[in-house]
């Protein structure tokens, strides 16, 4: 095949995959608002909503054995489409056991979303591990950075969407336009040629393909902490991921109870962050090419926690409400801008340097530790909102990050500025 023959075929892929990103993110954003609001309504209980929150995170750490290790043994396309499989399978019999009530209702979603989580682990990993065979290097990059603009646009669509659909319809449409997104998902995948551009076939590992599953696990975990910029990576990411919870708690708690915000101007500020998100993304999708990755990432762990001083200071000055209002608007914009400034590259770079026969144990990794911690800074950060100052903890958990961005490299004896 000719370079332009490839190069029309790469951004085909790309088209393709970004396709099948809008689907599954809008599909899962209205049902996942659905649920959420049905669990509030049907029960009124803060504590089943929770549960209904946890279950993702902890079907995360139970399968992260195995998840990476079994992307990286088996094919990875048959496994995306059994995990598609497995999720349309489950919601149609979730679709019978919620009309007919054979189990109660509340049970039957916790059932339908631990297999979800289920699949979802390993579809996509798999997916994930295999975006740098599927299409050129130039085309991973745009890819990364259009799948950002996509998931917080999406996002934003499907809050509308699914409060009007929750209105206007009952809650047996939700299902089926979750199942109308995984099928539509599905056909994508069947079409896509997940190794048209693999640079080498992964090395035989012969050793390992009589190995057992934990064992693979465990070798991914030496591969890691073999690598100073992989381990870097694995550290500064859960780090930062665990601390940002501050902002997912602190800026609604905030906004609504000291800043006294109404609706509409809340409504605005949390939307500034999606559109920092769009705007970061679209600049990086016109970038050919992004060096010092992992200086990009330094930078933007950085940027975090200088924004952790400033909304400290906005809520220990507390200037007149239009001020506030601004000031929340472009902060919330900087922090959307920063996320995708650092997690873009992040993803790219992973993909291009991170062994073939490695990667699903790799992604695994990194996204269990997200997942897992995310929940405990949300309960730890929850409790000090409820007993201490804002503007205090702002300060602390800054200072925190920020020395712990600085020193990172430093004791891992890593250079940045080199690949």
């Amino acid at each position: 095949m000719d370079a332009l023959a490839l190069k029309k075929l790469s951004k085909l892929q790309r088209n393709k995959v970004l396709l099948s990103y809008m689907f599954g993110v809008i599909g899962s954003s209205v049902f996942t608002f659905g649920v959420g609001l049905l669990i509030l309504t049907e029960t009124g209980s803060a504590t089943n909503f929770g549960i209904s929150q946890l279950i993702g995170p902890l079907v995360s750490v139970i399968l992260m054995p195995i998840v990476g290790s079994i992307t990286d043994k088996y094919s990875r396309k048959k496994i995306v489409i059994w995990g598609q499989l497995c999720s349309i399978t489950a919601i149609i019999l979730f679709a019978f056991a919620y009309q007919s009530e054979v189990f109660p209702k509340l049970i039957a979603i916790y059932l339908l979303l631990t297999v979800l989580r289920m699949s979802d682990s390993f579809l996509s990993v798999a997916f994930n591990a295999s975006l740098v065979s599927m299409v050129n290097e130039e085309d991973l990059i745009s890819l990364k950075s259009i799948e950002r603009i996509i998931i917080s646009a999406a996002t934003i669509f499907s809050l509308f969407l699914g409060s009007a659909l929750y209105q206007l319809l009952s809650f047996e449409h939700f299902i089926l336009f979750e199942l109308a997104a995984e099928v539509l998902t599905l056909i994508i995948v069947f079409t896509l040629k997940f190794k048209a551009f693999a640079k080498e076939e992964p090395a035989p590992i012969t050793e390992e393909d009589d190995s057992s599953v934990f064992s693979m696990f465990l070798n991914g975990l030496r591969y890691i902490k073999s690598d100073p910029k992989i381990w870097f990576v694995m550290i500064n990411g859960t780090c930062i991921s665990f601390i940002l919870t501050a902002f997912t708690v602190g800026i609604p708690f905030i906004n609504i109870n000291y800043f006294k915000l109404n609706p509409t101007e809340y409504a605005a500020v949390q939307a500034c962050l999606s559109i920092g998100v769009v705007f970061s993304s679209y600049l990086l999708s016109r970038r050919k090419n992004l060096p010092h990755i992992l200086l990009m990432v330094y930078h933007g762990g950085i940027s975090y926690f200088l924004f952790f001083y400033i909304f400290s200071a906005l809520i220990f000055f507390n200037p007149i409400h239009i001020i506030t209002f601004i000031c929340l608007m472009l902060l919330t914009f900087s922090i959307g801008y920063a996320q995708a400034y650092a997690n873009v590259p992040l993803n790219i770079w992973l993909s291009k340097t991170v062994s073939s026969n490695m990667q699903g144990r790799v992604f695994n990794t990194l996204f269990t530790l997200s997942s897992l911690l995310n929940p405990l800074g949300i309960l730890m950060f929850s409790f000090l909102f409820d007993h201490y100052s804002g503007s205090a903890i702002y300060f602390i958990a800054g200072s925190i990050g920020l020395l712990m961005v600085i020193l990172l490299p430093k004791l891992l004896k890593i250079n940045l500025c080199t690949e």
